[in-house]
């Protein structure tokens, strides 16, 4: 077994996250590609869903899934991890760029993306409070990309989440 065995191991009803954000697993059907072969497909759709995206539903081929960068959701040991960063003092050194915290961002790796907030947060709160109008936007966005998440695997709903994550950013 590879180690992307695993990986492509799918069922209805499991978890992928997807640029933070939680969809469900609704089926798994061959279906033909583009190139006319027939391969497995994951059919997919948000799990917190909200009148935008209700009747949202995506498709991709198994095979393309490595080429992406969806993953399956981090384990509640990997959620303990995110919570010692969470809860980590800063170490002050030089910020992050706007250019290196979309970078960030867009790894899809809450480890990175929890680091990304602990720092905002605690310049937010060395500052008190004041984080320019981009910082505040890049922190707006790594705490909901990191609360659909943990929401998800605590089983909580997405406010209870960010609350619960903002109570470990106020921890130094």
């Amino acid at each position: 077994m590879t180690s992307t065995d695993n990986v492509l191991d799918f069922k209805k009803g499991d978890a992928i996250i997807s640029n933070g954000k939680v969809f469900i697993i609704t089926k798994v059907k061959e279906k033909e590609n583009m190139e006319g072969v027939k391969e497995p497909y994951i059919f997919y759709k948000p799990f917190f869903e909200n009148n935008v995206n209700k009747s949202m539903t995506c498709s991709l081929p198994i095979s393309s899934f490595i080429k992406t960068n969806k993953r399956k959701p981090i384990t509640t040991e990997k959620l303990k991890e995110l919570i010692d960063i969470l809860t980590q003092k800063v170490k002050k050194t030089e910020k992050v760029t706007i250019i290196q915290a979309n970078e960030i961002l867009k790894t899809n790796n809450p480890l990175k993306i929890a680091g990304l907030a602990k720092e905002l947060w605690s310049i937010k709160n060395d500052q008190e409070g004041k984080l320019s109008h981009t910082d505040n936007n890049i922190l707006k966005k790594s705490l909901e990309l990191l609360s659909q998440e943990f929401a998800f695997v605590k089983n909580l709903n997405k406010e209870s989440a960010l609350e619960h994550i903002k109570s470990k950013l106020n921890k130094d």
